[in-house]
């Protein structure tokens, strides 16, 4: 494989080495499960499914051109799901999947071979096109936003609209494109509709409408709020003691930090939380008696706005 695209995911950080188990999925193979060994099809876009490898946290799906014998072109894809839907031309290619974790990867499974037909004549009526990009119902923290989508073969122009409504009565944007992206720049923060369709302008025929929506949001959420324990208590992990606290609605998750010095140079753990405690019994392995400790949060919201820390509190370990 050229390259191996590990998904970055949230880890949560230690300096004991030796409390982190990553496990080995090296002998393991994926199963695949669709299209089938020999699939023909005249659409371009292609559902592939494979069933789920345990320990896996990602999967890479390859596809070569005309097969991995014989490569003319080779492209990975990265997904934690175990479904994906691409947009192909016409050709023969082959297909695999393997699983992946933050340290290991699978054995490839058995590849595929995968026909694409697609009638140079043929109507865009039975054509679908795929989005890429933006996400369908995400949250951006930027406003210079790229649309773009997958090339269809036969399609002369695109038609793309953005609106601030789903029944797309108010239209911001409404042109034609021959490219399969546009770039745009927001004035202000909204949920914002758009579409696209392609059309081929010698058939008269056309894809049926692609619809995705998205919001911006660059405001950065409320800072965690009333902490608890109370600043400087004293706490026995006997007790089962735990760390809690309010953050906003928008709120994501909440970055949490733990520290064993008050300038904040030694940071003994730090985590991304989704519910507002956290049971220090979790990382009592890092604790010791007769010490003080501080921590603060922040809150991350769903475009990844990232708030103001809280303010410092302390604890101490009897």
């Amino acid at each position: 494989m050229k390259k191996l695209l590990f998904l970055i995911l949230t880890i949560l950080i230690s300096y004991r080495c030796d409390d982190i188990f990553v496990p080995d999925i090296s002998n393991e193979k994926v199963e695949l499960l669709s299209p089938s060994d020999g699939f023909s099809t005249n659409s371009s876009l292609v559902n592939f499914q494979w069933q789920i490898l345990g320990d896996a946290e990602a999967y890479v799906l390859q596809l070569a051109s005309p097969s991995f014998d014989a490569i003319q072109e080779l492209t990975d894809t990265t997904t934690s799901d175990t479904k994906l839907s691409l947009s192909l031309l016409t050709g023969i290619y082959e297909w695999r999947v393997a699983g992946i974790n933050s340290a290991y990867q699978s054995k490839n499974s058995d590849p595929r071979v995968l026909n694409i037909i697609i009638d140079s004549s043929a109507d865009l009526n039975q054509q679908i096109l795929s989005i890429n990009t933006p996400p369908d119902n995400s949250c951006i923290n930027q406003t210079n936003i790229t649309f773009s989508w997958e090339e269809l073969v036969n399609a002369d122009v695109y038609s793309f609209q953005l609106a601030s409504d789903p029944s797309f009565s108010d239209l911001l944007i409404n042109t034609g494109l021959y490219d399969n992206n546009y770039a745009w720049e927001s004035d202000y923060e909204d949920s914002y509709y758009w579409r696209v369709r392609a059309e081929n302008e010698n058939t008269n025929t056309f894809t049926d409408w692609s619809i995705r929506s998205f919001t911006v949001d660059i405001t950065a959420p409320e800072t965690p709020y009333d902490l608890l324990p109370e600043d400087g208590d004293t706490l026995n992990l006997a007790d089962a003691p735990s760390l809690s606290w309010q953050s906003s609605t928008e709120a994501a998750s909440d970055s949490l930090f733990i520290y064993d010095a008050d300038d904040l140079s030694s940071l003994i753990w730090q985590g991304l939380l989704e519910t507002n405690s956290f049971d220090l019994n979790t990382i009592s392995n890092l604790l010791s008696s007769d010490q003080h400790y501080y921590w603060h949060l922040n809150t991350i919201d769903k475009a990844g706005n990232v708030s103001d820390y809280s303010v410092l509190f302390s604890f101490y370990i009897e």
